[in-house]
């Protein structure tokens, strides 16, 4: 199994129980451009009911947005990554993979899947995982009740067909060939910098590998920002260096200038 960064081995709850729709947090995050106040983003929420639902769902969606999202990291994340999903000049694929992604920084389970399932699956040439093994190793980290766990596995299987990671029949799933785009990379990568991580911790980051990249895509994919002027990146004999050469906040307008 591979390595996980600080967390428990078990878990009662996921994201992924009442990850119904992964235009929540789309909603979510594209209202914070202009509401910029996690009060106002929630008046908004109540005032539109975006999902046509009832006041009791609309507590649910509200409570697991706050919950597994806002309560996980800073807002400032959002802040930036709200930039990018408003964007008209970004392709939904990117924005559909940027949701992918803080969706695993937020939930244990889910990039534990993501890794140890799908990443890993794909590293050994075995392109199509049967689906009583996702089950099984989904059951292994929760103790959740059959129900939810099957929910669970669902959404985390919509999820990833929404990222345009795999795709699914009766019986397994089979992953694509999947390469992030460019733009959701540097916008992880941006993440660990910002997290203050040593440039040998960011390679063998767990959060990049959310993206189904190995070590050596990986730095293929810095050398890609590095040719774009966006990091600095050094290997020699006994130096080491990356590092950002514009700021976070910058990102998306540099893509809008390409």
């Amino acid at each position: 199994m591979l390595n996980r960064e600080g967390d428990n081995l078990w878990t009662t709850s996921s994201v992924l129980v009442d990850y119904d729709d992964p235009n929540y947090p789309v909603y979510f995050i594209k209202q914070i451009k202009d509401k910029h106040k996690i009060s106002m983003v929630k008046k908004c929420f109540y005032k539109d009911n975006p999902f046509a639902s009832s006041e009791r769902v609309q507590n649910e969606i509200w409570n697991w947005f706050k919950t597994y999202f806002l309560d996980a990291i800073d807002f400032r994340y959002f802040e930036i990554m709200s930039q990018m999903i408003n964007s008209n000049d970004l392709p939904t694929q990117v924005k559909n993979e940027l949701i992918f992604w803080i969706s695993c920084v937020c939930d244990r389970v889910m990039a534990d899947l993501a890794v140890n399932m799908i990443l890993k699956s794909s590293k050994e040439g075995k392109s199509q995982i049967e689906m009583n093994k996702i089950y099984d190793y989904a059951d292994q980290l929760t103790h959740l009740d059959q129900k939810k766990l099957k929910k669970a596995v669902k959404n985390f299987i919509d999820l990833l067909e929404f990222s345009n990671i795999t795709y699914s029949n009766k019986e397994s799933i089979v992953v694509n060939n999947f390469k992030p785009s460019l733009e959701t990379f540097a916008f992880a990568l941006f993440y660990l910098f910002d997290q203050k991580q040593i440039p040998i911790n960011i390679l063998r980051s767990y959060k990049l590998k959310y993206l189904m990249l190995d070590i050596n895509e990986i730095i293929d994919y810095i050398k890609k920002l590095e040719q774009s002027g966006l990091v600095n990146f050094t290997v020699k004999k006994e130096i080491f260096n990356l590092e950002p050469k514009i700021e976070f906040e910058e990102l998306h307008n540099y893509f809008l200038k390409k």
